[in-house]
């Protein structure tokens, strides 16, 4: 076994685009070593989550701290293991290691950090990946207002995902609309990490061998066949369409991101983006 990866990489989003199919993908690799779930360490003791866990430390306190749900012992486990150096986060993904030469971790919520948390992760002392998944912005914020409904045993029928973007999400600040405002995210990314060390790729084209191989060149490991077909975390077939006058205002909040995609993007946007975008 080496001592150390060659390399390390992390997966910053988004939600409800294909990062559980890709985490599969690596976890198969021979080359590449990440643990099975989200880790949550950048984002729980910083920006954009510092304030909602901010009482951690007390429940950390909890003699049964471990009777937790799964996802609070994985945020409390991101507080516990914190250090200035990085060594315990470090520590942590390499439990997953035998001789693999690639170490990373994949938590979509990370789109939501700062640049000064972007640079952080580079400044672990060693060679850093980033990728970033895209899905129609329109697309992720439907299926992921959904997502937040069956996650609270809610009924998650359009007039119930309608009913909880206007009582949260219609000011723009809510964190269903900030996962979708790629421009954002990138923005940020822009400050802190060069372009030859991120990776976009798109939802819509993402279950391809194309796809496959672009991540594995930007990892450093050899491509290798994958499961196209299978779908991991794939949602339930949706009960209804969005009401049409819903969708527009939604997507004029989300006008900025799609506007910002096209500049940047151009030819590579999907065409069942340019169609959504086509309606602001």
């Amino acid at each position: 076994m080496n001592n150390e990866p060659e390399r390390l990489f992390v997966g910053i989003g988004t939600q409800k685009s294909g990062t559980s199919w890709i985490n599969r993908y690596l976890q198969s690799h021979p080359q590449v070593a990440l643990p099975t779930g989200e880790l949550h360490y950048w984002d729980v003791v910083r920006p954009p989550h510092l304030q909602k866990y901010q009482d951690l430390a007390a429940i950390r306190a909890r003699r049964d701290w471990w009777r937790l749900p799964s996802t609070s012992r994985r945020r409390l486990a991101a507080r516990m293991y914190r250090s200035h150096d990085h060594q315990g986060y470090l520590a942590r993904l390499k439990i997953e290691r035998d001789d693999e030469t690639v170490l990373g971790e994949i938590t979509p919520a990370y789109s939501l950090c700062t640049a000064a948390t972007y640079s952080e992760m580079r400044g672990m002392g060693y060679e850093m990946r980033f990728f970033m998944v895209l899905r129609d912005p329109w697309d992720r914020l439907w299926s992921g207002l959904r997502h937040q409904l069956r996650k609270a045993g809610r009924d998650d029928s359009p007039e119930a995902v309608v009913a909880i973007f206007r009582e949260d999400c219609k000011d723009g600040r809510h964190l269903g609309i900030a996962r979708s405002r790629y421009d954002l995210t990138l923005a940020e990314l822009d400050k802190a990490v060069p372009a030859s060390e991120l990776l976009v790729l798109f939802y819509e084209r993402l279950f391809s061998q194309d796809s496959v191989d672009a991540l594995c060149r930007h990892l450093g490991v050899d491509s290798t066949p994958s499961d196209f077909d299978r779908k991991v975390n794939a949602s339930p077939t949706p009960r209804g369409e969005a009401p049409p006058e819903f969708k527009d205002e939604a997507l004029a909040i989300l006008a900025p991101c799609y506007r910002n995609l096209n500049d940047r993007f151009g030819d590579r946007i999907p065409t069942a983006w340019r169609i959504n975008g086509d309606r602001i």
